[in-house]
């Protein structure tokens, strides 16, 4: 693997620093603005959510942000309006100027030893470094071990001053559908099954097509959990827009309370209604290599899209 220009110091340096970041901006918001109003929805199997007690409500959204790590996908998901003090929204933007920092340097590193799929610990191995360091134990001393770089790279959402109303809604489209030539097929199969007997078997279906055929590969998609805002602008005019919230939203404390909220309750993952996108009607009924997921078109020459 091939190394980069990026040095390894300034990555575990800017970790720290958006660890830290974070940790006092999630203090501000148990402490320093424990009376301010709040108000999240939990998951059935987090109950302490569901309490009225502010200051409870408050410490389970520090507890929840603070964390960096893997976890169950659907605890991921933490809907809620959080009000706070002018300072605590300047420790929010410092966090998310921390994050961004972070992410800078991790793409400037993928993307100097072009390696899309690579784990932490090779990355950093390919950093400038000493390279007699034990990179494993480089990782757990700064608490990088099983981080999330999804949630590190997330950025904390500020609503406007003047926003009157958030109204929350799922997006439920059940797969996501990519185009692929046959090479980059090629490419995935070998990347996911090197080694295997059943390699053999995906190599030779795709090389009975057509080099310049078009082939989808598909993937079951989650319930994404997108807000409705209603603010007004500069002039006062009414303002609507739509954002991704699968966390909770944070605005000024100006006395103003609670904006008007409207909260769907959770969808039955199981009896998602079926959506045929454009793009899916020309797929074949079913997979051309099934452990890929990858499917023809019903006109060989069809892109989908």
């Amino acid at each position: 693997m091939p190394l980069s220009t990026v040095n390894r110091i300034d990555i575990l340096e800017a970790f720290k620093h958006l660890k830290s970041s974070q940790a006092s901006f999630c203090a501000a918001i148990s402490h320093a603005d424990r009376d301010r109003p709040a108000w999240v929805e939990g998951l059935d199997d987090h109950a302490i959510l569901h309490t009225s007690d502010l200051h409870q409500t408050r410490q389970a959204v520090s507890q929840h942000l603070r964390k960096l790590w893997y976890q169950p996908s659907d605890t991921l998901r933490y809907p809620g309006l959080i009000a706070c003090s002018t300072n605590t929204l300047a420790l929010l933007q410092a966090v998310n100027h921390r994050k961004a920092q972070f992410e800078q340097l991790m793409i400037r590193l993928r993307k100097d030893i072009n390696a899309p799929g690579a784990k932490l610990n090779q990355l950093l191995s390919a950093a400038l470094g000493d390279a007699h360091e034990d990179i494993h134990q480089v990782i757990e001393d700064v608490g990088m071990k099983g981080i999330h770089l999804n949630l590190c790279y997330r950025k904390f959402q500020q609503l406007p001053t003047t926003i009157d109303s958030v109204s929350w809604t799922w997006s439920l489209r059940s797969r996501s559908i990519k185009t692929l030539s046959v090479q980059q097929a090629l490419t995935l199969a070998r990347k996911k099954h090197t080694g295997t007997e059943v390699l053999h078997s995906m190599e030779a279906q795709l090389r009975l097509l057509d080099p310049e055929e078009t082939l989808a590969l598909v993937k079951p998609v989650q319930p994404v959990l997108k807000a409705n805002l209603v603010f007004r602008d500069s002039e006062g005019r009414t303002v609507r827009k739509l954002i991704t919230a699968h966390s909770p939203l944070f605005y000024e404390d100006t006395g103003q309370g609670l904006p008007r909220k409207k909260w769907p309750g959770y969808p039955d993952e199981d009896n998602i209604p079926p959506r045929l996108p454009r793009a899916q009607r020309f797929l074949a009924p079913s997979p051309y290599i099934k452990a890929l997921n990858l499917y023809r078109y019903l006109n060989h020459s069809q892109t989908g899209f």
